[in-house]
């Protein structure tokens, strides 16, 4: 076996290991107490059950009507071990904020005597669903709304072997940089740009995925979005619903997985739903402060016209802004005669890094200056 060969088996092989591990740590240790307690895998209440325990609700046909602000649901639940709250909805309002609740959950110490754990979630008036992460051995819960907009279909409690594939992409990527860094040397060595290319790759993409929806995530990002998404466009400027509420703040909040996947399929259902909420027209002339939108917004634009998702347009500009950020500084790097080291290690830091990841003007104009540090140095 050639050397060439050999590499990219075992290049292959770490690779493959990693995937297993990851999976592994995923299914089995992630999901340890949906295994352990899968006998008890999901406690579904619905309205009329709920009415019991109810205070300030009425029972309208299927559903639980609130009639005041903070109204209540208790629930009893078999004393067990509990991965999620899952509440399916309609609210009645319209405002632009998402609508909290209080969740308060009755269980027992390790002494036997019974505590009570308080946590807070939110709620939004275009979705139908809310989930909460639990993760506690509880026996009941008590639920406030402090709205008077919500209509309660059903309230159930699961404990489900689930497979988080954000969580599993971060655990691939980490795995496979964490191989790179050790098994790399003389890469890392002596030939520093490739390293740095490869390492931020890696870090940007993991942060484009986990990033949450819900913006402001940078310093105006919402601002900077608008100009690329304006910037996008040849002529006409199309704003679909879905660009008006990432670019006005309005995007409902999310955190978990299955709040992610909701929010995602609300953006991606408003704009493409044919809807356009204004139109106005832009001039082919790229004033001299919009150049350094010009590697997102590009991206944006070949994104859109493969019919992408909104949500995958999103993802695809700013891989596009990364992209460019990486591969300017791996120039920069490579042709600098001395401070190769320091170069990588300024550019890796988390805030530059953690900006050429999102919408920003500053990932595009750092690169550019450690290029022309390289060049006139």
């Amino acid at each position: 076996m050639n050397p060439t060969r050999s590499k990219i088996c075992k290049a292959a092989l770490i690779f493959l290991s990693v995937l297993l591990l990851s999976a592994s740590i995923e299914l089995f240790f992630f999901n340890y107490h949906a295994i352990r307690y899968r006998d008890n895998s999901k406690v579904a209440l619905e309205s009329a059950q709920l009415l019991s325990g109810s205070s300030g609700f009425k029972l309208n046909g299927t559903s639980l009507i609130s009639t005041r602000e903070n109204a209540s649901v208790l629930c009893k639940l078999p004393n067990s071990y509990y991965s999620k709250l899952v509440i399916n909805y309609e609210s009645t309002g319209d405002s632009d904020s998402d609508s909290t609740y209080t969740i308060n959950y009755s269980s027992t110490d390790s002494n036997g005597q019974a505590i009570t754990t308080t946590t807070k979630d939110s709620y939004d008036y275009r979705l139908n669903k809310a989930v909460t992460n639990v993760g506690e051995n509880i026996s009941g819960i008590n639920i406030v709304f402090a709205s008077n907009d919500i209509k309660i279909q059903s309230i159930s409690l699961t404990n489900e072997i689930q497979f988080n594939i954000l969580r599993y992409v971060f655990m691939v990527i980490s795995g496979i940089l964490i191989a790179f860094v050790f098994l790399s040397k003389k890469i890392m060595a002596e030939r520093i740009e490739i390293a740095f290319l490869i390492t931020a790759l890696m870090l940007g993409t993991i942060m484009i995925f986990l990033m949450p929806l819900k913006n402001p995530v940078t310093w105006d990002d919402d601002t900077h979005f608008g100009r690329i998404y304006e910037q996008s466009y040849a002529g006409e400027i199309e704003w679909t619903q879905g660009a008006y509420d990432y670019g006005h703040r309005e995007v409902p909040l999310a955190n978990t997985i299955e709040d992610k996947a909701d929010v995602m399929q609300l953006l991606n259902k408003e704009d493409s739903n044919g809807d356009i909420i204004s139109k106005s027209d832009k001039s082919l002339y790229i004033p001299y402060n919009y150049l350094s939108y010009l590697p997102q917004s590009i991206t944006m634009f070949l994104a859109r016209s493969l019919h992408m998702s909104f949500t995958s347009v999103l993802t695809v500009s700013k891989m596009g802004g990364l992209l460019f950020y990486s591969l300017i500084v791996c120039a920069a790097i490579s042709i600098a005669k001395f401070g190769k080291r320091i170069i990588s290690v300024v550019a890796l830091m988390p805030t530059p890094l953690f900006l050429a990841s999102n919408f920003s003007y500053d990932p595009f104009l750092i690169a550019l200056m450690f290029l022309a540090f390289a060049v006139f140095t």
